[in-house]
């Protein structure tokens, strides 16, 4: 990420505006989140990769609360459009 990536007490701060921001709001995790999970991660069933994990995680996620997943990664963006679920991809800010 280049000049844009943080420490984890500048995340922090970041996760803690948006939790000021009335526009954005929390979930929990519904009962229905295992098996969308499970569901979600069928395509890479045979493949070790943390990154896929998470990746089907935010799906599942976004699939089970009716939300349109929102991301700067294109390989989860085309996960979502190959499992149709609503996403939209991000292109980073260029600095200067």
């Amino acid at each position: 990420m280049g000049d844009d990536l943080q420490t984890v007490g500048e995340a922090w701060k970041v996760y803690d505006r948006w939790l000021e921001d009335s526009r954005v709001a929390l979930r929990p995790e519904s009962g229905e989140l295992d098996a969308a999970f499970r569901s979600a991660t069928r395509p890479v069933i045979r493949q070790s990769s943390p990154k896929a994990l998470g990746d089907f995680y935010l799906l599942a996620f976004s699939r089970v609360a009716g939300a349109k997943l929102v991301t700067f990664d294109q390989a989860l963006a085309s996960a979502c459009e190959k499992a149709g679920q609503p996403v939209v991809l991000l292109e980073p800010l260029r600095a200067g």
